[in-house]
């Protein structure tokens, strides 16, 4: 058993232009360890840390890791076609581990750079309070705490706090974490390079809490982003990007941003504290149902398709209309009501009106019915002249309701016209559904 110290540390990699770790002191109380590295200390405290790495050295490490695992352990004959003999777990003797209290002291930080992406990325971490307390393997039920207050960049604070007994892969565990104020934009590199999108805006902040018996996670994440405003880096990377979540992705942001530009997420934590497991894609899909169930009737949740068909946005059920008319009944004023509803809701997101026409408009206007002839070649002819000579008529009726719509929602219910666009009108004589105007999200 012993006290001792260092001072003034100091290890370069390539000058310090790599990586570079220095302290200004190291100081152990009442340690010891032995030759089954069993170790024991009342307390380790390091005081000045400073702590520099580059995504070049993480790389190499990561590599050669990688290296040695396809190679076999360091120091082993990989020609040889042996099998290496695999200890016996029943009869290994794990080390004891018993530390009082490891903490960082007078202004421990930590700065990463990155300059393989572009803009370069720059992370310097301050710790205020990184602590460790009462570890001890030898003894189960003593509980373990941890506890970290730091600041990213300045204005970004970063705070966890944690107790544990019985530690190891059936750990009792509580943990509450939290970062607040997390500015997107200077991370845009890697959301680029991974995620095939690149953040223009947003500030993160979340709050996380679980809890462990005998090893079994349960908790959850949430997390708040406002301001978000990205852009894919192509069309290939927006469609992958919305194929994952089922809707074009910046449907699924309109959607979950609400008016004060907050997007409010839950994540389930679940799994084992050796291998935790949180489900994003399920949460996102749930917060997506959870909204628009919040901000509209069941009938028009249930007629919402995704349609490349209608501008690869989100189709609502159509505005019907009666036959020839272009005249919003009681019915139509009521979905259209719904819609405002959801725009006012949700300041983001947009429409497209488009309207249609078929046979059954065809009738009204021109009094002749144009169903499908089965007999003759020469009745087929005549259908398609027809269809030609009162397309014009029945193209400016779909028309009229693409801006009966839009006066409706426009100068009625006072919608910013900008909100409220209209697509090619459409007349198809073999449409089988409804006289109406489609309404793409």
């Amino acid at each position: 058993t012993t006290d001792a110290s260092v001072d003034s540390f100091s290890v370069n990699v390539a000058k310090g232009k790599v990586a570079s770790t220095k302290f200004q002191r190291l100081a152990l109380r009442n340690a010891s360890a032995d030759q089954k590295l069993n170790i024991s200390a009342d307390a380790l405290t390091l005081a000045g840390l400073d702590v520099f790495l580059t995504r070049k050295y993480i790389d190499d490490i990561l590599a050669t890791v990688e290296d040695e695992k396809a190679s076999g352990h360091p120091g082993e004959d990989a020609g040889s076609s042996e099998e290496p003999e695999k200890p016996d777990s029943s009869k290994a003797v794990k080390p004891e581990l018993r530390l009082g209290r490891v903490a960082l002291v007078k202004g421990a930080k930590v700065r990463f750079e990155d300059e393989e992406v572009q803009p370069a990325v720059k992370v310097n971490t301050i710790f205020k309070t990184l602590e460790l307390r009462d570890v001890d393997t030898k003894n189960p039920k003593k509980e373990a705490r941890a506890e970290l207050l730091a600041n990213i960049n300045e204005f970004t604070h970063v705070e966890l706090n944690a107790s544990a007994t019985n530690l190891g892969p059936n750990a009792d565990l509580e943990l509450t974490g939290k970062i607040e104020n997390l500015e997107l934009p200077p991370y845009s590199p890697y959301t680029a390079e991974f995620g095939g999108v690149y953040l223009e805006s947003g500030q993160f902040s979340n709050e996380a809490e679980a809890k462990a018996v005998q090893g079994e996670l349960e908790g959850a994440i949430k997390l708040d982003v406002q301001d978000l405003v990205f852009k894919p880096l192509s069309k290939e990377d927006a469609q992958r990007l919305s194929d994952k979540a089922g809707f074009p992705i910046e449907t699924v942001v309109g959607l979950l941003q609400d008016k004060d530009g907050h997007i409010n997420l839950s994540f389930p934590v679940e799994g084992t504290v050796s291998e935790p497991n949180v489900d994003i894609t399920s949460a996102i899909t749930k917060a997506i149902s959870g909204t628009l169930k919040s901000l509209l009737p069941t009938k028009m949740i249930g007629g919402m398709i995704s349609s490349d068909e209608k501008g690869g946005g989100v189709a609502f059920e159509p505005i019907k209309f009666k036959p020839g008319s272009i005249k919003l009944d009681a019915a139509a004023r009521e979905y259209a009501n719904e819609l405002v509803g959801l725009l006012r809701e949700r300041p983001v997101l947009s429409l497209n009106v488009c309207g249609v026409t078929n046979a059954d408009d065809f009738y009204d206007v021109t009094f002749i019915k144009i169903n499908k002839p089965t007999k003759t070649q020469e009745a087929k002819d005549q259908r398609l002249r027809l269809i030609e000579k009162h397309k014009p008529e029945l193209l400016e009726l779909a028309v009229e309701r693409t801006r009966t719509v839009r006066r409706y929602l426009i100068t009625e219910k006072g919608l910013d016209a900008k909100r409220v666009g209209e697509c090619r009108p459409k007349f198809n004589a073999d449409d089988s559904g409804p006289p109406r105007v489609d309404v793409t999200l």
